[in-house]
């Protein structure tokens, strides 16, 4: 490391040359070097904030479960999967789940899976289903609102389709 004037250092060190190459790419027009500047200081930055650490808990197995979905596109990534599943794959190149409608299938049931088992006992109150109902619409349009573009519209387009706005909540028809 050699020390420079003013707040910064120069730091010479060795890298991969397929690490450079997924660097330079992912740089999209900016230099190496801010690239890795920018990656190394999200490195230290705080996870986004979660209500609570089961939340945070739940965010990251769904994120690994994306991960685990997309790198069956890569070699040697088949062990362990079924041969549809491989089959799928090699069909589109991914199973990424924003990409593949297999992949889709098997994130949405991932999740279903986990959150399944994760559900607290006990029933819930009698007549709850029109809260229950109304509170994952509303959760739902945050969700839509933080992915951006159309999302909030056709997210609205679906309640207004598939279900009954009442003085008491949504009904779902």
């Amino acid at each position: 490391m050699r020390a420079k004037e003013g707040s910064e250092a120069v730091l010479t060190f060795r890298l991969p040359r397929s690490l450079h190459e997924k660097l330079r790419e992912a740089a999209a027009g900016r230099s190496v070097s801010e690239e890795m500047r920018e990656r190394l200081e999200a490195s230290f930055a705080a996870k986004p904030d979660a209500p609570d650490t089961k939340t945070r808990e739940l965010l990251d197995a769904i994120t690994a479960m994306a991960d685990a979905l997309a790198s069956l596109g890569g070699s040697n990534a088949f062990a362990g999967w079924s041969a549809g599943m491989i089959e799928a794959a090699r069909g589109v190149g991914t199973l990424r789940w924003d990409v593949s409608p297999v992949g889709f299938a098997s994130f949405r049931r991932a999740i279903e899976i986990v959150l399944g088992v994760l559900e607290p006992g006990g029933e819930p109150p009698p007549g709850s289903e029109s809260t229950a109902e109304t509170g994952a619409w509303v959760l739902a349009m945050v969700g839509a609102a933080k992915l951006g573009g159309d999302t909030s519209v056709r997210v609205l387009r679906t309640l207004l389709e598939t279900c009954d706005i009442t003085p008491g909540g949504v009904v779902h028809k």
